[in-house]
């Protein structure tokens, strides 16, 4: 055994809350910047254009790895620091550069090689039958061109106007830097664009709003909710202070200079939104993603459904005390598959679920697997209460 193994570092429990240090953190990286990197590079869409200009020789169908891509990860290791074109074979499997190349840290497939880097940087030539290099000419003036027209207008700093030429000082004497201590958030957010969880929520709920005085739509503002509370911000009060976060912004694909993103006002309309048909259709569509993240139909799963408690500290709507636990909260209904992946979350009061609670929502489960997997055997194992009154009849 070549590998050290370390002790877990035990801390007295806070608040009947165990704390343990651990050094099994799994893959991590110190890359957390080109997540910043890679939003900007979408935007200008820098890779598109100069794999527009090149020619490629290799045949289609055994292409791993597109011109975009590996143009994306050579223009994101050397923004990076990383200007030797060896360090891919370290960075390939990096994280954050997969995140940022747009693919998954750990199913996804890595990025390119050094030799297969070094291939595509003799494509390009300077001879004028190819046209490669006018091209990359031609990308890069226009890039200039629509930079230069962008800055052009006027920008208001402060109580002022000024143009560009004296925008670095102004801005230093009238407002702060933009700071941000949430750069986790770019990896939440490379995740989210790819599930499409907020559109796929979004889809759900019906919008009253008139389309015209629209300023954030309903995806939008649920995917600055999520982020929100994945980021340990859980209260709506905290997106008066978060909605001009640079982080967040570039997360929600606006320029951190750009214009805020929803308040706590507009947050509590929308969960005040849905309703009971609208709940239930998000809750099938949560059960749809989890059936698509499977790369083929199981022949069978097994379901563990339970109650956990969500301890409160204020007065919040049908919240109940509970004896066993001493407190005031919630009790939700959670179900996971056997191998601990999130299907189900229902959040109801902090008192013991009977059968004809559980049943409504077994059955709805098992109609949402059912339809996307008709032949898939479905194992559903629970505590005791869950047997009471019927709660586990036929379904």
């Amino acid at each position: 055994m070549t590998d050290d193994t370390l002790p877990p570092l035990c801390f007295p429990a806070v608040g009947r809350k165990k704390i343990t240090a651990a050094f099994d953190g799994g893959r991590i990286t110190s890359d957390g910047g080109v997540m910043l990197l890679a939003a900007a590079e979408r935007r200008l869409r820098l890779a598109d254009r100069l794999a527009a200009a090149i020619h490629d020789p290799r045949h289609p169908q055994r292409v791993r790895h597109a011109m975009a891509d590996i143009l994306r990860a050579r223009i994101s290791a050397i923004a990076c620091g990383y200007e030797d074109a060896s360090d891919l074979d370290r960075l390939r499997t990096d994280p954050a550069f997969k995140l940022a190349s747009g693919r998954l840290p750990d199913s996804g497939l890595d990025l390119c090689s050094q030799p297969t880097c070094s291939r595509v940087r003799t494509c390009p030539t300077s001879r004028p039958s190819s046209g490669s290099a006018m091209c990359w000419s031609t990308v890069a003036v226009e890039l200039c061109r629509a930079a230069r027209e962008r800055d052009a207008r006027p920008r208001r700093y402060g109580r002022c106007r000024s143009w560009p030429s004296a925008a670095v000082a102004l801005q230093r004497s009238l407002r702060r830097a933009l700071l941000s201590s949430n750069s986790g958030v770019l990896a939440l957010a490379q995740v989210e664009k790819r599930l499409r969880v907020a559109e796929r929520l979004a889809r759900c709920i019906d919008d009253p709003r008139c389309p015209d005085q629209v300023v954030h739509s309903l995806a939008d503002m649920i995917g600055f909710r999520m982020k929100m509370i994945a980021a340990g911000y859980e209260d709506d009060n905290d997106a008066n202070r978060l909605r001009s976060d640079p982080v967040f912004k570039v997360a929600q694909d606006a320029l951190p200079w750009g214009r805020d993103l929803a308040s706590q006002s507009t947050l509590c309309r929308l969960e005040n939104l849905p309703g009971v048909r609208e709940l239930v259709a998000m809750g099938r569509a949560m059960v749809d993603l989890y059936c698509a993240s499977f790369p083929q139909v199981p022949k069978r799963i097994v379901l563990d459904i339970d109650d956990t408690f969500d301890a409160l500290h204020g007065g919040q709507q049908f919240r109940l005390f509970n004896a066993h636990y001493d407190e005031y909260g919630f009790q939700p209904i959670v179900v996971f598959d056997g191998d601990g992946r999130l299907v189900r979350a229902v959040l109801r009061p902090a008192k013991r679920p009977s059968g004809a609670e559980i049943r409504p929502h077994l059955r709805r489960l098992v109609r949402a697997i059912r339809s996307n997997w008709p032949n898939t055997r479905i194992l559903i194992r629970a505590d005791g209460h869950y047997c009471r009154w019927g709660g586990c009849r036929p379904l």
